[in-house]
């Protein structure tokens, strides 16, 4: 739990994240985004503190976001395709609502969703 940090989706919660990442002992080498723009901001603070992402932090964001293609050096990210999962949840939703009731609907499945890695410089 002293490894989850939990933040914004913005860059200035990238910025943020390195210091509070900075004050834990055997603070982390390494860290996994779920919001892929916080790398902006992370990226921004390693500069100003003479560090360098992918040597003194792996970075790994979620999703292969056109916003980050042209950070320097490139970030790793993996990617995944949303619209496959935003037609699942679609259905799962259709499924229960009344008005569609009589309409034939698949039922929600549960299923891996594959995903690819684009490997970066960053990570």
């Amino acid at each position: 739990p002293r490894l989850v940090f939990v933040t914004g989706r913005g860059e200035e919660a990238g910025y943020g994240l390195v210091d509070a990442m900075t004050v834990v002992p055997d603070s982390p080498t390494a860290v996994l985004l779920v919001f892929e723009t916080v790398a902006i901001g992370i990226y921004r603070r390693l500069a100003e503190l003479g560090r360098v992402p992918g040597r003194d932090l792996a970075i790994i964001g979620f999703r292969d976001e056109p916003t980050v293609r042209f950070l320097a050096p490139s970030l790793t990210c993996f990617g995944v395709s949303l619209h496959g999962i935003g037609e699942d949840i679609a259905r799962a939703l259709l499924a229960r609502m009344p008005a569609f009731a009589d309409l034939p609907t698949r039922p929600p499945v549960e299923r891996l969703v594959p995903f690819s890695i684009r490997i970066g410089a960053s990570g």
